[in-house]
């Protein structure tokens, strides 16, 4: 899924492993904080970044971390899709 941001173009997968869930759900239910558990969605499902001039973009938690407010919302809530549409197919099956 291609996601454009203000700055920056952000692939990420189209659909999350099933580790890739286990990654996120050890995060959320150790107890550890909600945020903790959205980095780590970010982390395990941005396949590349490019900002506007198409230089190829590392991802780092700083980077995540120093994204404007409207992008900084705008990937969360598109990364969080793709543990909806997750629990949606696996309810289906």
């Amino acid at each position: 899924m291609k996601i454009e941001l203000k700055d920056y173009n952000v692939e990420t997968k189209d659909e999350l492993s099933f580790g890739d869930m286990e990654d996120i759900q050890s995060i959320i239910g150790s107890g550890e904080d909600l945020l903790k558990g959205n980095a780590k969605l970010m982390e395990v499902s941005i396949l590349s970044i490019e900002n506007k001039e198409g230089e190829k973009v590392s991802y780092s938690d700083s980077w995540r971390r120093n994204l404007n407010m409207s992008d900084g919302v705008k990937l969360s809530q598109e990364v969080q899709k793709l543990v909806s549409d997750t629990d949606d197919k696996v309810k289906k099956n």
